[in-house]
């Protein structure tokens, strides 16, 4: 497994985390 496609996973649960937050907040 590569670093990069790794990060861009995180990148892309950090997107959808934050989202989500948002989502619960209002």
């Amino acid at each position: 497994m590569s670093s990069r496609s790794s990060h861009h996973l995180f990148k892309k649960i950090l997107q959808l985390t934050a989202s989500h937050k948002l989502y619960t907040k209002n």
